[in-house]
């Protein structure tokens, strides 16, 4: 019995050596990727200058302004295929030109695309809909969104664009006008027109599209002027008008370089 014991410990030791030296299997190749990546660069310009904060701005009115906060927000963006088809490429995104948050990278299926269009603030659907129910670090959640939400009622604000302004017409005068453009509410959600840019997407690689935005589109058209005398303030319930006339403006500024 003591031998059968002592043969079957033998035997044992034997095969857990022979398991341990046992070469493993090689691991498997990971799955090859299927996506490429779309980065979108927001360019900020004035009259096709770089933007800057705290630089003097003059319009035709030969009124002149600084600016000191810029943030805001787009929804629905939207890539094209000759055929018309659109792909989403980003739900949200939140500019801050202060803090360098001025473009995104998304993973996207590989195609050719023939343009893009976005929307300017944050459409009906999602307006009113309780920050704290995203992800932390989605752009529309309580952490992201942070100042840029007025409660539950009010939904988002769309964008803060504050700075002075010099009225008196010299283009020398004390900027003593406070500016300050808070646009919200479902009537200032505006789409983009149309943006024209052929563009690619390839497996494993990056494509980079610069987006301008021209600020200074925010304030003179084709057809209009804003008047800093008047138009320098808007939280949209207390001037609803010009919240909605810089919105319009503000979803015509943008163009692919």
């Amino acid at each position: 019995m003591k031998r059968s014991i002592l043969l079957f410990s033998i035997c044992a030791v034997i095969l857990a050596a022979c398991n341990k030296n046992k070469q493993e299997p090689e691991p498997t190749d990971p799955a090859p990727t299927t996506m490429g990546t779309l980065r979108v660069n927001f360019k900020t310009t004035f009259n096709g200058a770089p933007f800057a904060f705290y630089t003097d701005y003059t319009n035709p009115l030969n009124q002149r302004a600084q600016f000191e906060i810029f943030k805001f927000f787009c929804t629905n963006f939207y890539a094209y295929n000759a055929a018309g088809d659109s792909v989403l490429v980003k739900d949200a995104f939140k500019y801050d030109f202060e803090t360098g948050a001025t473009y995104f990278s998304v993973p996207m299926l590989p195609g050719d695309f023939t343009g893009m269009k976005l929307g300017f603030g944050v459409d009906s659907g999602r307006n009113h809909l309780d920050p704290t129910t995203y992800d932390p670090k989605h752009p529309l959640s309580y952490n992201q969104a942070n100042s840029m939400h007025w409660g539950w009622a009010g939904g988002y604000i769309f964008m803060k664009f504050e700075g002075r302004a010099d009225t008196s017409g010299t283009g020398t005068g004390p900027l003593d006008v406070f500016l300050a453009y808070h646009p919200g509410n479902d009537a200032c959600y505006e789409e983009s027109p149309f943006l024209p840019k052929n563009f690619n997407v390839t497996i494993g690689q990056t494509t980079v599209l610069n987006l301008e935005m021209d600020v200074a589109k925010f304030f003179t058209t084709t057809t209009d002027t804003l008047d800093l005398r008047y138009d320098n303030f808007t939280h949209f319930t207390d001037n609803p008008g010009l919240a909605k006339i810089i919105s319009k403006n503000i979803a015509k500024s943008f163009a692919f370089e």
